[in-house]
């Protein structure tokens, strides 16, 4: 098709441009496959967004173990402009996840669902001390074995793995796996210098950053700061309101700039009414717009990644340019699949979001077809 009289988002300039966009079957490509024209007119378009880190919405969770509650949750993101997703496991028994992540080799995303791009490991390599909503007895040393069996069990699909570098084995692992998987710093209790080291030796992420872990402190910095000092490091940050203040998020933004990604954490009550849901195997209770364990502690967002971009910029007065690139771009180039998404090229896949003027979602494009 062809898309005239359309602002067009661009990763590379980080501007809008005046310009027509064209898909041939599932790609951008520079000339149309066929005659429909559908006139914008001055309407937005943006890539399609990237969620990186989310365990579930519309009541399906990925440790559901089935596909049903795959494509729910899948259907759910494309409605809600995530065109690409990696969901995310919780800290539970070895055989539950083994049923999770061979369940996740057998999907096969619809024409309405969103792309699966692997799983993101969140436990059970973590601290006792930064649990959060993470079940303890579940908790275990770096295991090379554990986790060579989740990814033959997923048939390769493991993208990213959660580590907190501090515990017995966490050097040797991070050496080994450095070039396998995206090793992301979470659920930890080290310091500045133990982060800083982590990361000079392959630990290139933070796990939500600040939660589950020491604050920046003006003499004990944390691994917020050591991931800022490393260069390299891409920081997850939950934009909806709840997990940071909004001056951290701005904050943040400055600090990390391309570096900064934009995730939801969403559990299975996104999409739903306040009430009781579970999440790793715990009952969560949510009441106005926030989850949590019976203790209090906050466990995972009721938000899309689309409405923590809409807080981002509307609430904590972040450039629209600089949220984009941190719901599009930047997790595709951690993910490393931003060779065909993330942004609005030839050849990528033409998935794109339509925004009105208030940045309302006006529809969605998913693999080149009108879904929305």
């Amino acid at each position: 098709m062809k898309i005239i009289n359309a602002k067009v988002f661009d990763t590379q300039t980080k501007c809008f441009d005046s310009r027509t966009v064209f898909t041939n079957k599932t790609q951008f490509s520079d000339i149309s496959s066929d005659d429909i024209v559908i006139d914008l007119k001055g309407k937005f378009i943006v890539p399609g967004f990237i969620d990186m880190h989310l365990h579930g919405a519309c009541g399906a969770d990925f440790l559901d173990a089935n596909l049903d509650s795959l494509s729910k949750i899948a259907t759910f993101l494309a409605k809600n402009g995530v065109t690409s997703f990696t969901p995310a496991s919780m800290t539970v028994s070895k055989e539950e996840l083994i049923c999770a992540f061979s369940n996740a080799k057998n999907f096969k995303c619809s024409e309405n669902e969103s792309s699966f791009e692997g799983i993101y490991v969140e436990g059970p390599f973590i601290s006792e001390n930064k649990a959060g909503a993470q079940k303890i007895e579940c908790i275990l040393k770096p295991d090379e074995k554990f986790i060579d069996d989740l990814d033959a069990a997923s048939g390769g699909l493991v993208r990213t793995v959660v580590i907190a570098p501090e515990l017995d084995g966490a050097i040797d692992f991070i050496k080994k796996y450095k070039s396998r998987y995206n090793l992301s710093l979470g659920h930890s209790s080290c310091d500045y210098k133990t982060a800083l080291e982590s990361m000079d030796l392959g630990v290139s992420e933070l796990t939500h950053s600040f939660n589950a872990m020491p604050p920046i402190n003006h003499r004990a910095p944390g691994p917020v700061l050591a991931a800022f000092d490393s260069g390299n490091v891409y920081a997850e940050l939950i934009c909806d309101g709840t997990h940071i203040h909004d001056a951290v998020i701005r904050m943040m933004f400055n600090l990390f700039t391309d570096r900064l990604i934009m995730i939801s954490d969403s559990m299975m009550a996104a999409g739903l009414e306040d009430g009781e849901y579970a999440l790793g195997g715990q009952a969560v209770f949510v009441k106005d717009h926030v989850a949590r364990l019976k203790d209090g502690t906050i466990a995972g967002s009721v938000s899309t990644l689309y409405d923590c971009f809409i807080h981002t910029v509307k609430t904590a007065k972040v450039k629209i340019e600089d949220a984009l690139i941190a719901c599009t771009k930047s997790p595709a180039v951690k993910l490393g699949i931003f060779d065909k998404v993330g942004s609005i090229d030839l050849s990528k896949r033409a998935d794109f979001i339509v925004l009105n003027d208030d940045l309302s979602i006006n529809s969605v494009c998913l693999r080149g077809k009108f879904i929305s």
